[in-house]
């Protein structure tokens, strides 16, 4: 008897979105995906009710989702709402489960900068995704103080700086220096970097920060006039380890990167900080602090536009919490966290990006700028978003305690500071304290130098502890 050849129809897609992301994803749709098929769009705006997105109908608000999705048989939804906000999404995710059935979406505003939409860019939902806030103004220009100027990026290998680079590129600069010390990091962000255009006019330099004379050179062959310093060491239980190196990398690296652009000329430079330099309790956010001095020592001796910006977690980042939960997951668990209450601040690499970019033209140079990280958030809810997006049923939790370092809670600033706006997203900040400057930040420095070359911990805390860096 001949077998019967069952060929299946093309794969339903019901549509979440009407306007202008969403058309040009039906469009393409249309012309290109092949095997797939828009068969209704939903969208919240009562005057699309009814209106037509490409060869489909809206067939009504979202809150419908589940009805219109089994009256079409559909087979998958595909959020294309860039501007959509996480709680809303977090609500499209979950009616999609119940029914079960996969859901797709766009990436943020942020993450879409200077790329064209289209459907190659729909992707599971990721956390990132449920944390988004609104992005204010992320679809601006990106700034002008950027056009036409050679641009010099530290710690170009890491996320903050391929992130940086990708959009300090939309700027149209002269020239953008990816420079950091570890080679395979900066070759791998470079050939990311030339795969989405291969016209970007970025040059990789493998160099150390903690090397001056390396550093200097790299200033005098590129002349740049912009530097953003995001090359630090950052991991809080291993800089409790070694905070000689915390010292060397960061006090003494952020010297030299301050040094080194005064010598060369260069007008503009925006130190990347923490909310672990608030009142810290490690090492890495107490010489982070210090950092903070040195740049608004700088600034006030040489009058130049020379700014830190202060932010919290980056979802994405080597060594973040987040890819450590993932894998747990798909272990099957537990997942470890160390404290029920722990909280910390979060933000997308390319929104935290897009602010820095933001604060860098800000005029007031020795200024600390702090982005508007939103509300805090439990990590144990993140743990349950994550277990949630991974369909992974029961996964186990189990709290290790406090690393050496750490604290339950993070601030973005001192009690008592000023706080005033100075950008969409981006806050001006005055502690009211009067850090080291001059002389005394020079015997600071110094003296923590010293302790650091012949690893001295016991002097490394004391000398900081002097200070106002760590908390008591």
């Amino acid at each position: 008897m001949a077998g019967v050849l069952v060929v299946s129809g093309p794969r339903r897609i019901l549509l979440v979105g009407a306007g202008y992301t969403a058309r040009l994803v039906a469009d393409e749709f249309v012309r290109h995906q092949r095997g797939q098929e828009i068969v209704a769009a939903l969208d919240d705006d009562p005057s699309l009710l009814g209106a037509r997105i490409g060869p489909v109908v809206v067939a009504g608000p979202v809150s419908a989702l589940e009805d219109v999705a089994r009256t079409h048989a559909v087979d998958e939804v595909v959020v294309a709402i860039p501007s959509l906000r996480g709680a809303r999404l977090r609500e499209i995710a979950v009616a999609c489960r119940r029914i079960g059935l996969p859901v797709r979406t766009m990436p943020g505003i942020a993450e879409l900068l200077g790329r064209s939409i289209t459907p190659r860019h729909l992707r599971p939902v990721e956390l990132g995704d449920l944390l988004r806030r609104s992005e204010v103004g992320c679809d601006d220009p990106p700034p002008g103080y950027l056009r036409g100027q050679r641009v010099l990026i530290t710690g170009g290998g890491g996320s903050i700086g391929r992130e940086l680079a990708r959009q300090v590129c939309r700027a149209q600069p002269e020239q953008v220096v990816l420079l950091g010390h570890g080679e395979n990091s900066i070759h791998a962000a470079h050939a990311d970097l030339l795969l989405e255009d291969e016209d970007r006019p970025v040059v990789p330099v493998i160099a150390d920060v903690t090397d001056r004379r390396a550093l200097a050179r790299v200033l005098s062959a590129h002349a740049p006039s912009v530097v953003f310093h995001a090359a630090a060491h950052k991991h809080v239980p291993l800089m409790e380890a070694s905070p000689a190196e915390a010292v060397r990398n960061n006090v003494l690296g952020t010297g030299n990167v301050l040094r080194c652009a005064e010598a060369s000329g260069v007008s503009r430079l925006l130190f990347i900080s923490t909310d672990k330099a608030v009142a810290p309790a490690s090492m890495m956010g107490a010489t982070k602090r210090v950092c903070e001095w040195m740049v608004r020592d700088s600034a006030a001796r040489t009058g130049r536009r020379y700014v830190t910006v202060r932010f919290g977690n980056v979802l994405g980042s080597r060594g973040s919490v987040v890819p450590v939960l993932e894998k747990q997951i798909l272990r099957g668990g537990p997942v470890s966290l160390t404290h029920p209450a722990m909280t910390r601040f979060f933000m997308t690499i390319p929104e935290a990006v897009h602010l820095v970019l933001q604060a860098g033209g800000l005029d007031d140079g020795g200024h600390l700028y702090v982005l508007d990280m939103g509300e805090p958030v439990r990590l144990v809810d993140l743990a349950a978003d994550l277990i949630q997006l991974a369909g992974a049923g029961n996964i186990p939790v189990v709290f290790t305690g406090l690393r050496p370092g750490e604290k339950l809670t993070e601030a973005l600033w001192a009690p008592g500071a000023a706080i005033a706006p100075a950008a969409p997203g981006v806050l001006a900040v005055d502690e009211h304290v009067e850090p080291p400057a001059g002389a005394r930040l020079r015997q600071l420095i110094l003296a923590l130098a010293r302790a650091a070359g012949r690893n001295d911990v016991g002097a490394i805390r004391a000398h900081l502890m002097q200070s106002p860096a760590v908390a008591r």
